[in-house]
């Protein structure tokens, strides 16, 4: 018997890989535009919801002396997470991160290395629908 579950979050990941690797549309002035943003945060906060995915934010610690510059923490999350594209980086270096619930070990210790406190988000039902499209 298949769980319809394991069965929509599947199909979710597949999706989200598929849309990531889509190229972006061309505009008539050549700027790229990406269609996709919508259905790809639509399958993302749905495997939250799934519970295959986590969703933290962290921020700089206040007490730090030196924060890290902008542009050598970019540099850092590129480095340490080549494969993932579902993170965020403000300017003020608060980093918002959607991932499998296997990597949240390695995004704590990247966030500890790099002076950064966890700040966990309350996580409410997202207003996607709960089956898959077909």
């Amino acid at each position: 018997m298949i769980r319809i579950p394991e069965f929509e979050a599947s199909y979710r990941l597949r999706k989200l890989e598929s849309l990531r690797s889509s190229l972006p549309r061309i505009s008539e002035d050549g700027f790229a535009i990406d269609d996709t943003m919508t259905e790809q945060v639509r399958h993302r906060d749905r495997l939250v919801d799934l519970g295959l995915f986590f969703h933290k934010t962290y921020s700089p610690d206040p007490q730090s002396i030196a924060p890290e510059p902008h542009g050598q923490l970019f540099d850092a999350l590129v480095k340490a997470f080549p494969d993932n594209h579902l993170w965020m980086l403000s300017l003020g270096n608060t980093l918002e991160v959607w991932d499998l619930k296997k990597n949240e070990a390695d995004w704590d210790a990247f966030a500890h290395r790099h002076s950064l406190s966890v700040h966990l988000k309350p996580n409410p039902p997202s207003a996607n629908d709960s089956s898959p499209e077909r």
